[in-house]
């Protein structure tokens, strides 16, 4: 059985509906946007959300569109259904304000409704609760959630699984990071994309289907420091096991604006040498590190339900049936995901 997306949410500085992202890419237009918290409207009532802070509403905004988008009905409490995300730096809101706590000498006095936020896995906690999801559930720390929750999909482990990821906006945290950065061009943005995974050939409509997945560690992450020049070889290992026998017609690549850019371009046009390279969307979308390949992974499953490439990353309207994603995390791993029409 395939495993099938059928179901996008995101959370972007492009905007929150697909379709308002979609006609954002169309037209090639940059956000244009403040190095700020991103407008977050979740769909709930607020008496639910007030113990949650920005890093679960981000968590959980993304979900309820994925899960929205599915256009499925679904049973309360629902065992059936997995929650696995990933973030990069957490919620380092939280984090940081609980230290401040600690570090001024009143540890007893510190909020316990703080303290709970800390926990990494703590937005998807609240996102089962509120969404009344019983099954599969974890948080990594960067990694690929999409091929972890495709594993455990092809073990029936559960019937459909909402995975992706997330980072928040966090000022002092970015302004480190542009600062360190290995000139890196693109704006950093808060984001949080989430896919919903389901296994059938036809028994929903689907975006797209995922048909391979690959990953090397690159030692180092290139929006904070250059590679080696082995860096080519390492892309090469995670396309290697990703790509067996289909070619994918497109690959939409890393491209936050940094040396690394350079060395993905060279192997991918090297494997791929009929392939449609397609850069420029992170000028648009903006760096957002943790959430950054989830993002990816939610636009090139748009652009295969649409058939084609948007116009504003391609020069003229491409038709492809076949696309091959690429990311990378804050750990330093290189990840790939072949995705199919």
């Amino acid at each position: 059985m395939k495993t099938v997306i059928t179901g996008i949410g995101m959370i972007s500085a492009l905007g929150d509906d697909k379709d308002m992202v979609w006609a954002a890419l169309e037209a090639g237009k940059p956000a244009a946007r403040q190095r700020e918290a991103l407008p977050l409207n979740v769909s709930l009532p607020p008496a639910k959300l007030r113990r949650m802070n920005r890093y679960a509403k981000l968590c959980l905004g993304a979900s309820v569109r994925a899960l929205q988008d599915t256009g499925a009905e679904r049973e309360e409490d629902d065992f059936s259904i997995g929650t696995i995300f990933s973030t990069g730096y957490r919620g380092i809101t939280s984090n940081l304000k609980f230290c401040h706590e600690v570090a001024q000498g009143n540890p007893d006095l510190c909020s316990p409704t703080e303290f709970t936020r800390t926990v990494p896995n703590a937005c998807v906690g609240q996102t089962c609760i509120l969404l009344k999801l019983k099954g599969v559930s974890t948080m990594l720390t960067a990694g690929n959630p999409i091929a972890y929750s495709k594993l455990l999909l092809s073990r029936g482990k559960a019937h459909g699984i909402l995975t992706g990821s997330l980072d928040e906006f966090h000022d002092e945290l970015f302004s480190l990071i542009e600062n360190a950065s290995a000139g890196m061009k693109a704006p950093l943005y808060e984001g949080a994309g989430v896919v919903y995974l389901t296994c059938g050939e036809n028994s929903e409509p689907a975006y797209c289907s995922v048909e391979g997945s690959g990953i090397s560690s690159l030692g180092q992450y290139p929006v904070l420091e250059k590679l080696d020049e082995n860096a080519g070889e390492l892309i090469e290992q995670a396309l290697s096991q990703c790509v067996q026998d289909e070619i994918p017609e497109a690959v939409l690549m890393c491209d936050n604006g940094t040396s690394f850019d350079a060395a993905e371009a060279e192997t991918v046009c090297r494997r791929f040498p009929n392939s449609i390279a397609v850069s420029g969307l992170k000028s648009m979308l903006g760096e957002t590190l943790g959430a950054s390949f989830a993002l990816s992974i939610c636009i090139g499953a748009l652009c295969l339900k649409k058939g084609r490439l948007p116009k504003g990353l391609s020069r003229k309207e491409e038709k492809i049936s076949s696309i091959l994603v690429t990311g990378l995390d804050t750990a330093g791993n290189y990840m790939c995901m072949l995705l199919k029409r």
